[in-house]
């Protein structure tokens, strides 16, 4: 007995080791991404454009990435699953525009962000979730990112979240902000904003 549990673990530990591989490399790639882009817009032009190409979630955006299940698409976002699931349901949804996180969003990204929850809410409807009160649609803050490649988590159930993956997926701390509240964010930026355009006629 106490063989079969042994040789579990070393089954599941097997299994992170290569999807946490994968997962560095897919960071790797990323940063690499950002680093020519930086280069690019410095003026040194003669770099290899192909290096632009060595983000594997714009990869997965142009559809050449014959590993990713995806699951649903538009013109500008599409939905697959996560490589490393945190629970029964865990899927990503991500721009096909390169969008480095969600520190970088904007008022303009709005009606983005709406698309790509509804996007997730459908998905976990077609993959058969019907309790969407124990869902969590929510991104990753930087440093706490392991693509630098937009991406939503949508996770579900909520409720059955593994334990020693739970605290990546706590609502409200410095690594994980819920979409809704993100949007909340924006939205009140862009009020405070029309509110200080309004000032500025005002006497």
């Amino acid at each position: 007995m106490q063989y079969l549990i042994f040789k579990s673990q070393i089954k599941t530990l097997s299994q992170h080791r290569r999807s946490l591989t994968r997962r560095v490399s897919w960071q790797c790639s990323c940063l690499l991404k950002e680093v020519q882009s930086d280069r690019i817009m410095a003026g040194e032009s003669n770099l290899d454009s192909s290096l632009l190409d060595s983000c594997i979630f714009c990869s997965i955006a142009s559809e050449q990435d014959k590993e990713a299940k995806i699951l649903a698409k538009t013109d500008e976002i599409l939905c697959f699953r996560d490589i490393d699931p945190a629970a029964p349901h865990h899927y990503l949804v991500i721009p096909r525009e390169h969008i480095h996180s969600c520190l970088s969003l904007q008022r303009k990204h709005i009606n983005l962000i709406k698309k790509m929850a509804e996007m997730g809410k459908r998905v976990l409807q077609t993959q058969g979730v019907t309790d969407m009160n124990d869902i969590s649609l929510g991104f990753h803050k930087p440093p706490f990112i392991s693509v630098n490649h937009l991406h939503l988590h949508v996770i579900a159930p909520s409720s059955q979240i593994c334990d020693f993956m739970i605290y990546k997926f706590i609502p409200g701390t410095e690594s994980f902000i819920l979409e809704k509240d993100l949007r909340k964010r924006l939205e009140k930026s862009e009020k405070q904003q029309n509110a200080k355009s309004l000032n500025c006629f005002s006497w």
